[in-house]
């Protein structure tokens, strides 16, 4: 045990000390281990694992992995869990609720005619992990359009920004435009014409970084 548990937990390089294999094993005895401890107290309801992981790429591997272990074990592991979707947002002071956006679900679903509905699941997750690395997030929903957010309640953009799309990039600041104004139109001409799917055009927050170019998710 000393080989793989240290004073930090599972402890390892991912991929070659600590394998999905690895992570299988310990979700098959974790999902054995406390299904028999609430037997033995009487209670035949399966165990529920509540699972955490980091930003790190080999944390989604270790995840799924896990899942399959302790749902082969009895375990009612919540990614396997099919009857739960988003549910509508109920403003606690009443002055904003909203529907909710999506009707994704949690488990994977095999199939190439699922591929937007099985991103959406994966930067959905990504979204939750990442927090509160907000450029990164932002960047991921601009690149993918996952998650759906809520609608915008009110447009304070004086109309450079598509509300129901949200920011697409920074504005150029004001010394730009005061030292190095040649430069910058340019620049912005240029903006505009990489620009894809786009609605907004020029120095605002609306117009889409030739990055930024899938079409709307709505």
């Amino acid at each position: 045990m000393g080989k793989y548990f240290g004073t930090d937990g599972f402890r390892g390089e991912a991929g070659i000390d600590l394998t999905a294999d690895h992570a299988y094993k310990v979700g098959r005895f974790l999902g054995w281990y406390y299904n028999a401890l609430r037997e033995r107290n009487g209670n035949n309801e399966p165990a529920r694992i509540v699972i955490g992981k980091d930003t790190r790429r080999s944390s989604y591997m270790f995840e799924y992995s896990l899942v399959a272990g302790l749902t082969a074990s009895g375990a009612d592991a919540y990614l396997a869990q099919t009857d739960v979707k988003p549910a509508p947002y109920t403003d606690p002071v009443g002055n904003y609720s909203a529907m909710a956006q999506s009707d994704i679900g949690i488990p994977w679903v095999d199939g190439a005619e699922n591929f937007e509905r099985n991103l959406e699941r994966i930067i959905v997750q990504k979204w939750i992990a990442i927090f509160p690395l907000g450029v990164e997030a932002w960047s991921e929903h601009r690149r993918t359009g996952y998650p759906k957010l809520l609608p915008v309640p009110t447009d304070k953009s004086g109309g450079t920004v598509d509300v129901a799309q949200g920011a697409r990039r920074l504005p150029y600041p004001v010394e730009e435009y005061q030292q190095n104004n040649a430069n910058l139109q340019l620049a912005i001409q240029t903006l505009d014409g990489e620009q894809q799917n786009g609605n907004r055009t020029g120095d605002v927050m609306g117009t889409r970084v030739w990055w930024d170019c899938k079409s709307y998710n709505n």
